[in-house]
């Protein structure tokens, strides 16, 4: 008896040393490389909704040309528009990427709440849409030449109001601030 005592004792205190030696790993956290999107699957998400609702058009810089976007916006550009960054003419073929944000919903979809600085601080903005418009050529991007502007046209689906206002966005680390 006392030798099936002792070998309880010895199995009991067997399976309390195994038991206590196998603890699950706690995995370490890990903050998502904001520069990484694979990692951000915010970033991600906007930066692929936002490239579904780019419109790419091309242009002849030298004419006068107009395009019209999906969702009603009608651009108007004059002959000889565009300058590179360092501010030479630019010839040939233009690259036009337009984005049209009309509803509330795609403004949340693409990360691009209309909330910007007022005359009392930030606030929330009344919206009847907004857009983008990149001119490019050879992925390089163009700037206005000085004293060139284009007209724009565009669908106020959800009415105006005349409370509201020409506001421009400014895009920092992916946050954008209309001012």
């Amino acid at each position: 008896m006392k030798r099936f005592h002792f070998l309880s004792v010895l199995m009991a205190g067997a399976i309390l040393i195994f038991a206590a030696s196998c603890k699950k790993d706690k995995p370490q956290p890990t903050n998502p490389d904001p520069s990484n999107p694979a990692t951000n699957y915010a970033t991600a998400f906007f930066n692929n909704n936002l490239s579904n609702g780019t419109q790419t058009f091309t242009i002849n810089a030298g004419q006068a040309q107009t395009i019209t976007g999906n969702k009603g916006t009608v651009i108007h550009f004059n002959a000889n528009s565009f300058v590179t960054a360092s501010g030479a003419p630019v010839t040939g073929s233009v690259q036009i990427e337009l984005v049209e944000i009309f509803s509330k919903s795609d403004m949340i979809l693409l990360n691009k709440q209309p909330v910007g600085k007022t005359g009392n601080g930030v606030s929330q903005l009344i919206s009847g849409g907004q857009f983008s418009i990149v001119a490019k050529q050879n992925g390089q991007k163009l700037k206005l030449a000085p004293g060139m502007c284009y007209q724009i046209e565009a669908p106020a689906p959800n009415g105006t109001n005349n409370m509201m206002g020409l506001f421009y966005g400014q895009e920092t680390d992916g946050q954008l601030e209309w001012t």
